[in-house]
């Protein structure tokens, strides 16, 4: 969970270097989906977490940016879920729990739902570990 600039910083800088976005001229990212997405999810994460915009306004607008950005990619991918290093191989539907706590480095395709299913009378959100690999339909 993002708790300062600098970790802002790193998380994003991760998640850029692991979609190998970083190598890209500039003029290349500001075209790539991902790129707009990991900037938005990240930013928002940061926002939320440091309190960083006391404007009620300001932070529900962050937000709306991110869902927009997920509708228009359908991913339902809510803050505070991954770690640093995602990679999104591909645009269609993601659908992931806001229960849910995956850990770095984690590369995720298509068709791929990761929700909470009921155990044992309880419902629970999954624990994904480390340097995961969700393939499609999984």
């Amino acid at each position: 969970m993002i708790q300062s600039k600098q970790e802002y910083k790193y998380y994003l800088k991760m998640d850029l270097t692991q979609s190998d976005i970083i190598n890209k001229k500039w003029y290349e990212k500001k075209i790539d989906r991902r790129y707009k997405f990991y900037k938005s999810l990240r930013y928002t994460e940061y926002c939320y977490n440091c309190n960083t915009l006391k404007n009620k306004i300001i932070r529900k607008f962050v937000m709306l940016r991110h869902r927009r950005l997920c509708d228009k990619y359908c991913w339902t991918i809510p803050i505070n879920v991954f770690g640093p290093g995602l990679t999104i191989v591909h645009v269609g539907t993601i659908v992931v729990s806001g229960s849910a706590k995956v850990g770095k480095n984690c590369r995720i395709h298509v068709c791929t739902n990761i929700g909470r299913a009921p155990s044992h009378g309880k419902s629970g959100a999954p624990i994904i570990g480390d340097n995961v690999y969700i393939g499609p339909r999984s």
